[in-house]
């Protein structure tokens, strides 16, 4: 029994052992997924195209004292000063900015969804630009336990991820959009345990199995079922007696142990056939589910994943692209785009102008066919541009990411509940984003003939920029909550209220100042 004690201290002292510093230092590492502007010129030595590295660090107060201390599943942490601040190096230029502001948000959740996300970047109060704002997110809401500042760098999964970078350089209008692809820690991280100490911790382990199964007395166990699963792994029986037993066992343990120091047993991926690719001539023809006719709209009544491999061009303003009547269907836009010919134009400075062929027909409507409601719709990795109504439209618990929706005659995105990740929504006809009851993170509505975002039900917004909308940049309902959002030049001009109702959560910049 001592043995046993002694071997359970041993672990329980190296699991405790931290140390915390004050500065901190992380890097992270990205690539390009999307050039919005180089404008008038390309000002890199290296033009940055898909797929163009980038990369850097950010150095916070490891003690930095939460900005909202009201809050319990929202922090926010600045560090300014020296040596705080963040750097950047893209297409062979260098960028140092003098502070870094670092947010996480815990379990936030909306009709269902639940997600914890972790952000960090830079912005100069009351200016448009520089921003370079980074995003982190988690939709199991497991990722971060409380709303304290996170003294290790949490997991990245580049598809729930999202970065932008937008600012003057030599005289040139400059956005880009991108992906994380890892969080590291350089300086002054908190300790972990080093591979020798986890060695030790798994040798400690082994021989405590050991000493238990020769106390038990090896002989007189006849069979053993020794099972690991991964992801729908493998079960292994055994039937054994004596000797034989307790070298089959010890030799599993320490396949196991040797395992877990890898971190984890491999997994099979299974690869799923099934996915219905849609072009432009298997539009017209028709067909690509039991019911849709020749012609636009593609009807899909059967639940499945549906990807793009070509551009749909609807012959006018009043034809729908896509018509969605059932549940669980995704729509993979692959790259490509729904278009129509509709434009709102505008000169990138000013609010798009009125619509040239305003119309009926939709980019893609989730549930104004029948049935009228139709759920868990995810729409992705595309454009919808020049439709005559409105660009997207989806019912309840809606998925939209990733997506461009500009020059639509009415509302650029129209949703009930779900979310709105990464996307941007410029120049349509009335609203960027109206929605109820759903969440809206790292997106962008700009130049929209409405508001910039309306919600109607309680939802949550964090890391959008909202700007040069006709009306308010935010419509909000009380029960809204918004976060590290930056607002500007809408409703005619930073002089007007940029913001109408929500609730202010910290960290968001209307025009020139904090929001009020």
């Amino acid at each position: 029994m001592k043995w046993l004690l002694a071997v359970v201290a041993l672990t329980c002292a190296l699991g405790s052992v931290t140390a915390h510093a004050s500065p901190m230092t992380f890097s992270y590492a990205g690539a390009v997924v999307q050039v919005a502007s180089l404008d008038p010129e390309n000002p890199f030595p290296i033009e940055p195209t898909f797929g163009t590295p980038f990369s850097g660090t950010y150095t916070f107060d490891s003690t930095a004292v939460d900005g909202v201390p009201a809050d319990a599943a929202t922090g926010s942490y600045a560090s300014t000063g020296t040596p705080f601040g963040l750097t950047l190096a893209i297409g062979g230029l260098s960028f140092t900015y003098g502070g870094v502001s670092i947010g996480v948000t815990n379990g936030y959740s909306s009709f269902g969804f639940g997600m914890d996300e972790y952000l960090f970047g830079f912005t100069h109060l009351g200016d448009p630009t520089p921003v370079v704002s980074a995003r982190i997110t988690d939709p199991t809401g497991t990722m971060l336990g409380d709303d304290s500042l996170p003294l290790r760098p949490v997991a990245v999964d580049p598809v729930w991820t999202s970065f932008l970078f937008s600012d003057i350089v030599s005289g040139n209008q400059v956005e880009l959009e991108g992906r994380l692809t890892s969080l590291l820690c350089t300086s002054g991280c908190e300790a972990v345990p080093e591979p020798a100490t986890l060695t030790l911790l798994a040798a400690g382990l082994g021989g405590l199995c050991y000493r238990l199964g020769r106390r038990a007395g090896w002989a007189r166990v006849r069979s053993a079922v020794i099972s690991t699963t991964a992801r729908g792994g493998v079960s292994l029986g055994m039937a054994m007696k004596g000797d034989a037993m307790r070298r089959r066992i010890r030799n599993g343990l320490s396949v196991v142990l040797a395992a877990w120091l890898v971190g984890g047993l491999a997994s099979t991926a299974l690869a799923v056939d099934g996915v219905v690719l849609i072009d432009q001539n298997r539009a017209l023809a028709g067909g690509v589910t039991p019911g849709d006719t020749p012609g636009f709209p593609v009807v899909i009544n059967q639940p499945g994943i549906y990807k793009l491999s070509s551009n749909l061009v609807v012959p006018n303003e009043n034809t729908t692209a896509i018509l969605i009547n059932v549940d669980n269907v995704s729509i993979d836009l692959n790259g490509f785009a729904i278009l129509g010919p509709n434009d709102c134009p505008t000169d990138t400075v000013h609010v798009a102008q009125p619509c040239t062929r305003p119309g009926t027909g939709m980019g893609i409507d989730a549930g104004t066919g029948t049935p009228l409601v139709v759920n868990n719709t995810r729409i992705s990795n595309g454009t919808i541009d020049g439709m005559g109504n409105i660009g997207i439209f989806a019912n309840v618990n809606a998925r939209i990411e990733r997506m461009n929706i500009t020059n639509n005659g009415s509302n650029g995105i129209n949703t009930f509940g779900g979310m709105v990740v990464d996307t941007l929504v410029r120049g349509n006809g009335d609203t960027g984003i109206l929605t109820t009851g759903a969440i809206i993170t790292g997106s962008r509505s700009l130049f929209n003939r409405g508001y910039g975002i309306r919600t109607q039900s309680g939802s949550i917004l964090s890391g959008n920029i909202v700007s040069t909308n006709l009306l308010h940049g935010l419509v909000l309902t009380s029960n809204t909550r918004y976060f590290d959002n930056v607002i500007d030049n809408n409703n005619g001009g930073n002089a007007n209220p940029q913001v109408s109702g929500g609730t202010q959560m910290g960290a968001n910049t209307c025009g020139t100042g904090p929001c009020p």
